[in-house]
């Protein structure tokens, strides 16, 4: 079964209707979902799949989980020292490695969504992206989709996350050589699941997005 690692920040605490088409998606076609216990979009994604009765989802957390809505089973990243934001980092480190592609919903502002967007990238795994602020879906396949992104966003809350998880740095170390064209060639290989999250109900084809950035 593949997976699909789904997060977003905290300030995020509703889901609109293109956030639940993709979910229903999802649903559809028995992907298994690895959230985390956050509040905040975590949540919200919990709280929906719980409705729609979906069974095929795993909750990511940091010892005990503090939203498990669904009652559905979870990983625990155990940590033994304070919880901070590098601990949080783990977890989500664990969520790119076990998924086969990602669903990031962000606000154009946090450091944790563009952080798993750029970990799923240096791993070689397409990530979903929905910009809710201006309720646009980017798919992120290659460093040239990355930067599409980060140059559709406000430069000075680039600027302010690039201090937190050196967007930049890595982006250049990930530009040198061509072992990320190798691994994102491979990719190619295998079918775009991630376009999965753009699918209109009834297409057999994970194809792409119809209009409206649908």
């Amino acid at each position: 079964m593949d997976k699909v690692f789904i997060a977003g920040p905290l300030k995020i605490r509703s889901l609109d209707k293109n956030i639940k088409d993709r979910l229903d998606n999802i649903i559809r076609n028995k992907i298994e979902v690895l959230v985390g216990d956050a509040n905040g979009i975590d949540a919200a994604v919990q709280e929906y799949l719980n409705l729609k009765n979906y069974s095929h989802v795993t909750v990511y957390c940091l010892n005990n989980p503090r939203n498990n809505i669904g009652n559905w089973k979870v990983k625990s990243i155990l940590c033994t020292g304070t919880v901070s934001f590098s601990e949080y980092v783990k977890k989500d480190n664990a969520m790119a490695e076990d998924t086969d592609f990602g669903f990031m919903i962000w606000n154009g502002k946090s450091n944790g969504t563009l952080n798993n967007t750029l970990n799923l990238l240096e791993q070689g795994k397409k990530t979903r992206v929905y910009l809710k602020p201006k309720q646009k879906f980017y798919s992120i396949v290659n460093l040239k989709d990355f930067e599409a992104l980060l140059n559709d966003c406000e430069s000075e809350a680039i600027k302010k996350i690039d201090k937190k998880i050196r967007i930049y740095e890595r982006i250049n170390v990930l530009s040198q050589g061509n072992l990320f064209e190798s691994q994102n060639n491979n990719s190619f290989e295998e079918p775009d699941n991630h376009l999965l999250l753009a699918l209109e109900e009834g297409s057999a084809y994970f194809g792409e997005d119809k209009g409206n950035n649908s």
